[in-house]
């Protein structure tokens, strides 16, 4: 999949996702240091994921996120392993008093993650255009999107969906390259995974649906019964950890199909996937 880029290449663009993340979270290393560059919504995630490594329960089920409590329950553990080790029989109330400290560490996993996406992003985007230029194009877009330098200060599940949106959006580029079913394929799991980062990225399943019906009519209704089982494997495999509170979720999701205002808890509307 990278044959192709020269090794020069590769480092440009590196330097380029690694810039694109230093700027973003340079507002969080000026005195006085504070992790909590904005409240909302990254102490629930990281209360969530707490919950998750104590009861094997998530609580929160919106956009639905679960991907990214999973992951830092995953950061967390070898945590709670060392402190027992020392001496703290009991690591909720160990957590409790060292709250900072573990949102520090969830941010850091969390930029870690962000690297690789933006990295694999501008892969994708390398592969697709062939263009140095074109890529120097995007880190600027993406330093001056406000959002973008937001979702690395805090912990949300957008960081995730971004994640997943990359490995997707570059297996789609490697499928219109290559025309490989097993790339559309690829994508479409990446693509479920996204949606069960966040909602917002139902379109990407969407896409891949559009890529599948471009099929022959022999070949159409195999490969979009494939997208779509790849894509709703992806969605389970990111919400398995909540899989008893499907009806809450589809519930909450309803609402937002059918209400405005944020997180769908006002009047009847149409579509809000913020």
């Amino acid at each position: 999949m990278f044959k192709g880029i020269k090794a020069e290449t590769k480092l440009y663009l590196l330097v380029l996702s690694l810039a694109s993340v230093f700027f973003g979270i340079l507002p969080l290393l000026i005195k006085p240091t504070n992790p909590f560059y904005i409240i909302d919504p990254g102490p629930t995630y990281l209360a969530n994921a707490l919950e998750f490594i104590q009861t094997r329960r998530i609580f929160m089920i919106d956009h639905p996120g679960t991907p990214l409590v999973v992951f830092l329950s995953f950061v967390i553990l070898p945590i709670k392993f060392v402190i027992k080790l020392l001496g703290f029989p009991n690591f909720t109330l160990w957590a409790l008093g060292n709250f900072t400290g573990l949102y520090w560490v969830s941010i850091i996993s969390v930029w870690f993650v962000f690297i690789v996406s933006v990295f694999v992003l501008h892969l994708g985007v390398y592969r697709l255009f062939r263009s140095v230029l074109v890529n120097t194009f995007l880190f600027l877009i993406l330093f001056l999107n406000p959002m973008f330098l937001r979702m690395q200060r805090i912990v949300t599940p957008e960081v995730f969906g971004f994640f997943f949106l990359s490995l997707w959006f570059f297996f789609v580029v490697e499928y219109l390259k290559k025309k490989k079913i097993d790339y559309l394929l690829i994508s479409s799991l990446f693509a479920g995974l996204a949606v069960a980062s966040k909602l917002t990225f139902l379109f990407t399943p969407a896409v891949n649906l559009i890529y599948s019906f471009t099929k022959n009519k022999k070949e159409k209704m195999r490969l979009v019964i494939m997208s779509i089982t790849a894509g709703f494997s992806g969605f389970l495999l990111g919400t398995v950890a909540i899989y008893e509170k499907y009806p809450k979720f589809l519930g909450w999701f309803g609402n937002l199909l059918i209400r405005t205002g944020r997180s769908g808890q006002e009047d009847f509307g149409f579509v809000n996937l913020a």
